[in-house]
């Protein structure tokens, strides 16, 4: 294991999706040896006209805190792992993000279902909004893994690499979730442009021959990405792609019908993911789990 992970977070609705989100929880803290958190957010009402909190709802508000924190333990009540509640009232991005600054957490674990169609165009889904503005990695479940959800079962897994980070914090993240000695990793790369500058002149040769190059050595980058430790453990596939990185890689991932996606995101204080990124492509389209890495300016994880 290249990371450590001893803190979990479990964020929840009390959606039916709430019993597998906590069920990952369990299974990964059990898994790491870690403690976990379940999460939960009154959402506060907002008065119209000025985006400010309506008042006279404190008592109303603090009384379904206190629900909420009940039905909790409920749920939790045969957990084998040590585990805390934590109920907010607020905005649930913003209390989410306001705890985990101030907490020790080294992985959320959420589900992604929200909305569709032009709600979800304009307003992006609350997942996405987490994944955006969260400084801790954060495991995305589908809707249609809960039935047979199996988190030590992660042996294919889809890195989408960064060339221009260095080093790449998703391959060490993506190592951490591993099974134990049968993975096979795909670092994956698309090239946007036909030919890379950086990587090698294109007056040098013929077209095709500095293609070659170019793609050789972008492979040999990503091998030199993989921790010594991990090359003789795992199996690992060096796969680079043409076309626009979302593009591409929506199409990798339909081809390989992968257990697990690792890719990075930067965070950001825009309410939404801008339209046509890679993360938030991969987020709306993949089938399977996705992790996403919170990159700084540096491209370290924080």
């Amino acid at each position: 294991m290249d990371v450590e992970i001893d803190h979990i977070l479990c964020t929840i609705d009390f959606s039916e999706f709430t019993t597998p989100v906590l069920q990952a929880g369990i299974d990964l803290a059990v898994r790491f040896e870690a403690s976990l958190t379940v999460f939960h957010a009154v959402c506060q009402p907002r008065d119209p006209l000025y985006n400010d909190g309506v008042s006279g709802r404190d008592q109303s508000l603090r009384q379904q805190a206190a629900r909420a924190e009940k039905r909790i333990k409920t749920l939790m009540s045969t957990s084998p792992v040590s585990w805390m509640p934590v109920v907010a009232i607020g905005e649930p991005v913003e209390e989410l993000e306001r705890f985990t600054e101030k907490s020790r957490i080294d992985l959320v674990v959420a589900a992604s279902y929200g909305l569709s169609g032009f709600k979800r165009m304009f307003m992006g889904t609350v997942v996405e909004r987490m994944a955006r503005v969260l400084s801790h990695p954060m495991l995305i479940i589908r809707p249609t893994e809960t039935d047979n959800l199996n988190l030590q079962e992660y042996r294919k897994i889809i890195v989408a690499c960064d060339m221009c980070i260095d080093p790449d914090p998703v391959i060490p993240m993506a190592l951490t979730m591993a099974a134990e000695n049968d993975t096979k990793f795909f670092l994956f790369h698309a090239n946007a442009s036909p030919m890379n500058t950086d990587v090698v002149d294109p007056t040098d040769a013929p077209y095709q021959q500095v293609q070659q190059t170019m793609q050789a050595g972008q492979a040999q980058k990503l091998v030199a990405g993989i921790p010594v430790w991990a090359r003789d453990r795992y199996s690992f596939e060096t796969v680079l792609r043409p076309g626009r990185p979302g593009e591409a890689l929506a199409g990798y991932i339909t081809e390989n019908q992968p257990d697990l996606i690792v890719i990075g995101v930067k965070k950001s204080r825009l309410k939404r993911l801008f339209i046509g990124s890679t993360t938030e492509n991969t987020l709306r389209r993949a089938a399977c789990t996705v992790l996403t890495v919170p990159l700084l300016a540096s491209g370290k994880p924080r």
